[in-house]
């Protein structure tokens, strides 16, 4: 029996946030953790992307779990705007406004572009793993 749609959402917010609080751990508070966090929330904008690709309305070839789970869950709890709001206010406030701004557009255009990256990727999957390449751009 299939997990109910709030425990496969919990479940992958709990893997992602996790990972992220462990990326983070890892590296020295700064532009170490920075950069971490701009990674984290690249990546998660790029498996998004794909995600986003293989469950759209055209799509029929893959299982009902991977967007709750992946989409809302994972890279909802594996990415981080709320971090990244405070951190580029921290900056503001110190009157780090270059630095504050940077961050800021890098982290949007990368993200952006990663999204598209990962949709374009997402949506030429299909005829590679046996089913029909994605049609549609619509999610579900």
């Amino acid at each position: 029996m299939p997990l109910p749609r709030l425990a496969q959402i919990a479940i992958g917010g709990a893997l992602g946030a996790s990972l992220r609080w462990a990326l983070l751990e890892a590296v020295d508070a700064g532009v170490g953790a920075d950069m971490v966090l701009l990674a984290i929330n690249v990546f998660g904008s790029f498996v998004l992307g794909v995600v986003w690709a293989r469950t759209s309305v055209a799509r029929t070839d893959t299982p009902d779990w991977v967007r709750p789970v992946l989409a809302v869950g994972w890279c909802g709890g594996f990415t981080s705007f709320s971090s990244f709001t405070v951190r580029i206010a921290q900056q503001f406030d110190a009157g780090e406004v270059a630095a504050g701004g940077w961050w800021m557009a890098a982290t949007v255009v990368a993200a952006i572009g990663a999204v598209a990256l990962g949709h374009n990727l997402g949506r030429r999957m299909g005829s590679h793993l046996g089913g029909a390449a994605d049609t549609g751009t619509a999610p579900r």
